[in-house]
Formats: C-alpha cells, sequence, structure tokens
C-alpha cells in the first residue's frame, strides 16, 4: 500500500487482506509490525506476514503460532492507533468477554452496553475513576479525553472502542511515555442500572464513563525512560507508585514531600525464590486486597483494646470524684448514701447507668428513680411482611420484557393472493368480461364470425390506515420493560389483522355465494361440498398452491364432528393433517364470521383471482415536536392497501340462513 496511507489505513489494509485470504471464520485480534494474531475456526495463531509492494504476504500455516485464548486479556494495554499536535488516539477492548473478575463477575457476548451515554457519541476518559485520592491526583472533572463510539464493535473478544486523548492535558505528557510501554489499561463504568444475575453474568452494562488504569507489570522491566516518567507523574498520580521498585516508590515520595500518603509494598525476590512460579496480575491483586484486610482486622483490633484502657480509666475518674461528693437520694436531697445492690460505686448515677448497661443490674436504676420496666418503642423483629419493620427496604421485582398476546399474521401470502405493482394512487387492472367464446362452423367461402372478447376494468385505488401512539417523556425515560420492541410487535400484529379483515371483507362484499346454508346455527353434512363442486368454480380448482380454505378454527372443529352413517365425514387428510378439508388446505382467520344468522363463516376458491396493492411500505413517524407543550412524543404509523376480487366466479363462500 502506499507510504502516505496513515497509520490507522494500515492496519485496516492488513485485516482486510487476512479477511480475503482467510474467509470468513477468521479474525484478526491484533495487528504488529511483522505478524497479526488472527482467529481462524476458534483458534488463535501468531501469523506472520510482510508486505510485497501493495500486497500482503502471509505465512504458511507451517509458520504459524498457536498462542493461548488468556493472550487478549493479558495483552490489553493500550495500544496507539494514531497521534496529531493535539490528540493521542488509543485503542483496546473496553469490556472482555469471558473470565471472571475479583467479584466473580463476567461479559458476555450477550451483554447489553447501551446508554443515554453512548447515544451522545461520547464518554468521558478520566484517571482511576476518579478515585486516586492523594493530594495532587487528577479527579473526577480532569477529563483526559474521550471514548469516540462510533468506532465501537463487538467481536468474539469484547468490545473494542477507540479513545481520542488530549495531548494539550498537563498530565498526557507523561502517560504517553507509559501508554507507548503497554502500562495502561483501562476500566469501564456503569450506570446505577447495571445488572448482574446470581451466576455473576452481567446481564446489562449502561456505559457511563471509562478511566486510564495502571497495568502492573514487573518493576526490574521498565526502561530508563518510562521510570523517569513514573518519577515525574507520581506526585500527581500516586497510584503509579506500583510500578516503581521498593527503593524508589519509598525515595520518591520523600522526595516529593508527600505526607501521610500509603507506602507501596513490593516483594524483594531472594535465591530461594527465583524458581517460584510467576504470579498472574489477578493474583497479585488478590493477594494485596488480603492484606489490606489483615491490616485493617489488625487496626480494628487495636482499636478495641484502646477503647477497654480509656473505659477502664474513665470508671477510675468516676469512682475518685464521687468520693468527693455528697450524696443525693432519689429525692434531691443530701442525706445518707444510699447502697446499690452488687455495686460499691455508690448511687452516682452516672456509674449506677453505666453498671446497668454492663451487667443487667435493675437495683442500680431503681436506686437513682429509674424506670426498671422501660420498654422499646417499636419491640419488634424486623421483617419484609410490616412496611416499617423492614417491607420498605425490599423492593419490587420486575420482569424485563412484557408478555404479548399472539394473534394471527398476515393470511395473504399463504393463499397466493396476486399483488398488483403499479405507480399512483389508482391503477387499473383489465379483466376479461366474455361469457363465451367459441368458434362457429364457417362455410366455404363464407364469412368469418366476427368476434371480441368484454374487457373491464378494476380500479384499485389505495386507501391509508393509520394509528397514533403518545408516551411521556418520563415513560420513555423511566420504563424498563422493552416498551419500544414489545410497540414494534404490537403495531405489526395490528397491521396483519386489518389486512385480514380488508381481503375477507372484499370477498364477502364482491364474491360469489356459492351456497346459502340451511339453518341459521348449523351446517349439516353434504353443504361443505356445494362449494367444492359449483359449476362456475370448477375451472379455476387446478392452480395448484392458490386453492384453499379460510374459517374459524371453532369451524373446522365443528366439521370434523359431523357423521356419516357410521363413520366421521370430514376426517383430519393424510397429506396435510389439521390444516385439511376434502383435499385442500385450511386457513385460520378470527375475521371469518362465526356460524350464526347470515354470517359468512367459510370462505373457499382461487385466492390468486384476488389482487392487493400495497404502497411502498410501512411509514413511520418519531414526532417530538407536535405535543412538547404536553411531554409527549408522538409515533406515528401508517400503511396503505387495497384488495379487489378479479374474477368474482373464482372465489366466494358459504353463508349462513337469516332465521
Amino acid at each position: 500500500m502506499p507510504k502516505s496511507e496513515s497509520l490507522t489505513a494500515e492496519i485496516d489494509f492488513i485485516r482486510d487482506s487476512f479477511y480475503s485470504v482467510m474467509g470468513e471464520d477468521s479474525w484478526v485480534v491484533e495487528v504488529f509490525d511483522d505478524h497479526v494474531i488472527g482467529e481462524v475456526r476458534s483458534e488463535y495463531f501468531q501469523i506472520p506476514y510482510s508486505i510485497v509492494g501493495e500486497v500482503v504476504v502471509f505465512s504458511l500455516q507451517s509458520e504459524w503460532v498457536e498462542v493461548e485464548r488468556d493472550w487478549i486479556a493479558k495483552n490489553n494495554y493500550l495500544k496507539t492507533i494514531s497521534k496529531t499536535d493535539t490528540e493521542l488516539r488509543v485503542g483496546n477492548y473496553m469490556c472482555l468477554f469471558g473470565g471472571k473478575d475479583l467479584v466473580g463477575e463476567t461479559f458476555t457476548s450477550k451483554t447489553e452496553f447501551e446508554s443515554r451515554y453512548t447515544k451522545t457519541g461520547q464518554l468521558y476518559v478520566d484517571w482511576e475513576h476518579g478515585f486516586d485520592w492523594e493530594e495532587g491526583a487528577p479527579g473526577r472533572d480532569d477529563i483526559l479525553g474521550v471514548v469516540d463510539w462510533s468506532t465501537a464493535k463487538v467481536d468474539v473478544n469484547g468490545l473494542w472502542v477507540e479513545r481520542a486523548l488530549d495531548r494539550q492535558s498537563e498530565y498526557m505528557a507523561f502517560l504517553e511515555t507509559l501508554i507507548e510501554a503497554d502500562l495502561i489499561g483501562s476500566s469501564s463504568e456503569a450506570t446505577s442500572k447495571a445488572v448482574v444475575n446470581g451466576d455473576g453474568v452481567i446481564i446489562k452494562w449502561p456505559l457511563k464513563r471509562d478511566a486510564l488504569t495502571v497495568t502492573p507489570m514487573e518493576p526490574r522491566m521498565l526502561s530508563e525512560n518510562t521510570l523517569q516518567a513514573i518519577k515525574a507523574l507520581v506526585g500527581k498520580m500516586p497510584s503509579l507508585k506500583a510500578l516503581l521498585p521498593e527503593a524508589e516508590a519509598i525515595g520518591g515520595a520523600a522526595a516529593g514531600g508527600a505526607t501521610g500518603g500509603p507506602i507501596v509494598r513490593s516483594t524483594q525476590i531472594t535465591k530461594k525464590e527465583k524458581n517460584m512460579p510467576e504470579l498472574s496480575v489477578e493474583q497479585i491483586q488478590l493477594e494485596a486486597r488480603e492484606g489490606l484486610l489483615s491490616e485493617q482486622k489488625a487496626i480494628a483490633d487495636n482499636a478495641a483494646a484502646l477503647q477497654e484502657t480509656v473505659d477502664a480509666a474513665v470508671a477510675a475518674a468516676v469512682e475518685e470524684v464521687s468520693k468527693t461528693l455528697p450524696p443525693v437520694n432519689a429525692a434531691g436531697y443530701v442525706g445518707m448514701a444510699a447502697v446499690i445492690k452488687r455495686s460499691d460505686l455508690g448511687d452516682v448515677p452516672e456509674a449506677a447507668y453505666c453498671r446497668h448497661l454492663r451487667t443487667g443490674d435493675l437495683g442500680a436504676l431503681m436506686e437513682i428513680g429509674g424506670d426498671p420496666n422501660l420498654k422499646a418503642s417499636n419491640a419488634t423483629d424486623m421483617n419484609i411482611t410490616t412496611a416499617g419493620d423492614g417491607g420498605n427496604a425490599v423492593p419490587t421485582g420486575h420482569y424485563q420484557g412484557i408478555i404479548a398476546k399472539q394473534n394471527e399474521s398476515a393470511i395473504e401470502a399463504r393463499l397466493g393472493v396476486r399483488d398488483i405493482p403499479g405507480k399512483g394512487t389508482t391503477v387499473n387492472v383489465p379483466y376479461d368480461n366474455e361469457d363465451d367464446g367459441e368458434f362457429i362452423v364457417a362455410s366455404e367461402s363464407g364469412d368469418f364470425d366476427l368476434d371480441a372478447p368484454d374487457l373491464g376494468t378494476h380500479a384499485m385505488t389505495l386507501a391509508l390506515y393509520a394509528k397514533n401512539i403518545s408516551l411521556t417523556y418520563q415513560l420513555l425515560e423511566d420504563e424498563d420493560s422493552k416498551l419500544m420492541a414489545f410497540l414494534e410487535d404490537f403495531v405489526g400484529r395490528g397491521i396483519a389483522k386489518t389486512k385480514n379483515s380488508l381481503l375477507l371483507t372484499q370477498v364477502a362484499a364482491n364474491g360469489t355465494v356459492f351456497d346459502e346454508f340451511a339453518s341459521a346455527t348449523a351446517i349439516v353434512l353434504g353443504e361443505p361440498e356445494h362449494l367444492i363442486f359449483n359449476d362456475a368454480l370448477a375451472d379455476y380448482l387446478d392452480d395448484a398452491g392458490s386453492v384453499g380454505w379460510v374459517m374459524k378454527p371453532s369451524t373446522l372443529g365443528y366439521l370434523r364432528t359431523i357423521a356419516g352413517t357410521s363413520v366421521k365425514s370430514y376426517p383430519m387428510g393424510n397429506e396435510t393433517g389439521l390444516m385439511d378439508l376434502m383435499g385442500y388446505p385450511v386457513v385460520f382467520s378470527s375475521k371469518a364470521g362465526a356460524m350464526t344468522a347470515a354470517l359468512k363463516p367459510i370462505y373457499f376458491g382461487n385466492w390468486n383471482q384476488v389482487g392487493v396493492r400495497n404502497g411502498s411500505g410501512i411509514g413511520f413517524l418519531r414526532d417530538p415536536y407536535s405535543n412538547a407543550q404536553k411531554g409527549w412524543v408522538n409515533l406515528w404509523y401508517y400503511f396503505r392497501t387495497v384488495y379487489m376480487c378479479l374474477q368474482p366466479e373464482a372465489i366466494g363462500y358459504g353463508q349462513m340462513a337469516t332465521a
């Protein structure tokens, strides 16, 4: 490829070349100067390549080196993609799929990352989520750059993003050196609506921010330039002490004048320890966490011991002071010292009350006028049954979805209804209106019979069908039931029912009455045959795939029960099973009539002789303006369609008697 291309374009060029050679079952995980890490048929390989002219040449498979899947997680540091005077563009996997973090939680390919923040196209990037609390460290408001959400893509490994970091930030001059040394990783931050199931699988992780973090590494592997960068920055970002050897970390802190900060500990490797297995980053972090918990416990134990010493000193002081005071009885007069049961502290109220708290001695309280029958103001256990005793702390669960009704789908495609194309609001469809067209005998030198077809036209004019749904801002923002997905299904089912009703209404209005049943409430043996063996319909029954019945499920069930002399006369068909009646398929629709006086419960014929015109599709308009004063968002749905019986003798119905 041309040398003038950017680094990003070169990487894309190498990736595209890889896919063209390896096929769709492959994936480029990472691109390096002389090789790529690629996934081929669910296995990971280090694959060498070279660029010859404008062609990328990959090595033979015998030269590939298989790598572990864990390579990705261990090498997920920030990688430089491009650089300008003001911007450093870097990328990595913001969230990795599989594995578990220190609290046992994991992302999967089904985790939902979208949020109100991602919809803006950018996420702020800060340092350590603003939790590096030492003096001088950047806080939540010190923004280092943004995540460019337009670059977000999900592959088998995780969620990959690019970040545009501000090179004019006071911290970036130092951080760039650390990024180039592969020492900086990232950590995602979600809103309070994150959802984790009982197995630790993260279901929803609505992204809010991203943070640059320190990637732990063996300090002796740091270059001199990298060490100098860390030393210069450690005063502003104390968490970087973790990257320095112990002497450097302590000395640097002292030289920088920092006070009160934690000392970073690092284990010195002795000769005896050199053969010990290398600890993973996760193990190092876990041991550090366990060490911190141990220190906290020791501090708590020391505090308890100190409290006991203070309590003893206070008790002794109270005792000394009480000896110098005149005794006071319950009535408030100076008199003889009262003797408190099992107490040698006299009747000093403070001492008596303290002894009651320690031993439960009611006599001490009674001597100073205390009430031994004092009760708790809310003497009850905490529970979830009573709101004030704990029930208010237990939220009511909510299923994230709406259980929709199951309605019929559009039946025109299954019946083979003819699609009529055309432009404009109205399309004229010509049809043959001639009753006969037979030839007649002609005598020698006699005139031929003059004949011509009689043509008619059906004008098919599109009609508009529309629906409006109004939603409040609060509902759109606060709902947690996947409302929009439900509305899409709700509208789709409404369109199907509308079109089915229009189709059967057209056949009922312009089709042929094949039979009027004798009863207003029943169909008897032999009446369904009148529809099939209609003389005018017979010529249309050879059109396989378009001839069939339409009725309610209850009507077919009723016909199955009609019996002849010894057997059921309309059994289930052998070929098409339940959806079959006398050799022709049955399609169910709730829009067919019931077996009630004057209604049409059974439709039959060649449905290809019915035409349908549809407009340009289903229209949808999201309108936040028309009712903005009410806080509404209007959803407008509309479509245009029309049905027409093209040959009325080919399609019709059976009708119940009027009385």
